[in-house]
C-alpha cells in the first residue's frame, strides 16, 4: 500500500470510528455537516435551476452541499460516514469497510474521479468494485414514480457497478443489433452526465428478482439508453448498462413513451 493510501486510510478510519463511537447502538450513522467542504474550482457540480438557461444567472453554490429538492450535486467527503453505515446487512457494510481498508475511497467526489473509475472499470482494473457518486435527485425520482408509483428512490445513492460496466462496454461499444450506434469510452465516462441530464424513464421492470429502471437521454446521433437496477439492500440505484440506439429506431419503438414523459427542468452546469 502506498504512503498516500495509508494516509487516506488513517484519515477516514479515524472519522468512521469517531462517528461509530458517538452513535453506538444505532443501525445507521449520521453526519452533521456544520462546515461543508467548499467546491473546488476544477470540480464541476451539476445544478438544476427551474426556468433558467445556461446564459442566465445561476445561484452561488460555492461551499454549499446542494439541496436535492431543487438542485443536484456530487457527493462530498462529508457524506462518507453515512454511506459507510448504509446497508441492510453487515455483509454489505463490511464490503465497504474492506474497500476503505485497501486504500480505496468508496465514494467518488469529482468528475475526474468518476471518469477515472469508469475508465478503470471498462478496462477490467476495478473488478468487483461498487462506488457511489451522488444521490437520486427529486426530478429523477419523480419520473420513476410516474411509471411505478410504489417505487420511491429519492435520496437513494447513485452507484456504479464496475463489473456490469465492463460487460456493457464489451457488448455495446460496437453496435449489437441493427440500428444500434457505436459508443466510445468517452460516452461511458460521461454516464453521470447522462443521468443528471436524462430526458425520460422508459420503463420499470422486474427481472430475475431485480427491479430495473430504464432511463434515456438524447444524444447527437441518436439516444442513450441507460439501464439501472434498484437495490433495497444498498439503498441505491446502480448504473449497469449503456446502449446506443439510432434516432429512427428509438423513436419508432418508444414513440408513446416519449410522448408520455412530461418536460422536466433539465440540468445546467454551474
Amino acid at each position: 500500500m502506498s504512503a498516500q493510501a495509508r494516509k487516506f486510510l488513517r484519515q477516514y478510519k479515524k472519522l468512521f470510528n469517531e462517528l461509530a463511537a458517538q452513535n453506538q447502538g444505532n443501525n445507521a450513522l449520521t453526519l452533521a455537516a456544520e462546515n461543508v467542504k467548499p467546491i473546488k474550482e476544477d470540480e464541476k457540480r451539476y445544478v438544476e435551476v427551474d426556468g433558467q438557461s445556461p446564459e442566465e444567472e445561476k445561484p452561488d453554490v460555492t461551499g454549499v452541499n446542494v439541496d436535492t429538492d431543487t438542485r443536484f450535486a456530487l457527493l462530498t467527503d462529508e457524506d462518507l460516514a453515512e454511506y459507510m453505515a448504509t446497508g441492510k446487512t453487515l455483509h454489505t457494510r463490511h464490503k465497504k469497510q474492506r474497500m476503505l481498508e485497501n486504500g480505496k475511497k468508496p465514494i467518488l467526489t469529482s468528475e475526474s474521479e468518476i471518469r477515472e473509475f469508469i475508465s478503470n472499470a471498462i478496462q477490467g482494473k476495478a473488478g468487483g468494485e461498487v462506488r457511489a457518486f451522488a444521490r437520486v435527485p427529486k426530478r429523477l425520482a419523480e419520473a420513476i414514480s410516474d411509471v411505478r408509483s410504489t417505487l420511491d428512490l429519492e435520496g437513494d445513492y447513485l452507484e456504479f457497478q464496475a463489473d456490469a460496466l465492463r460487460e456493457a462496454y464489451k457488448v455495446h461499444s460496437s453496435p449489437k443489433m441493427q440500428s444500434d450506434i457505436a459508443l466510445s469510452e468517452s460516452d461511458f465516462e460521461n454516464l453521470h452526465r447522462h443521468i443528471f441530464d436524462f430526458d425520460g424513464v422508459l420503463s420499470v421492470n422486474d427481472y430475475n428478482g431485480k427491479t430495473e429502471v430504464h432511463i434515456y437521454r438524447r444524444a447527437e446521433n441518436g439516444y442513450y439508453q441507460i439501464i439501472t437496477v434498484s437495490s433495497s439492500e444498498r439503498k441505491s440505484l446502480q448504473i449497469t448498462k449503456l446502449i446506443g440506439v439510432s434516432k429512427e429506431k428509438f423513436e419508432e419503438k418508444y414513440e408513446k413513451k416519449i410522448e408520455r414523459n412530461t418536460v422536466r427542468p433539465r440540468m445546467t452546469e454551474a
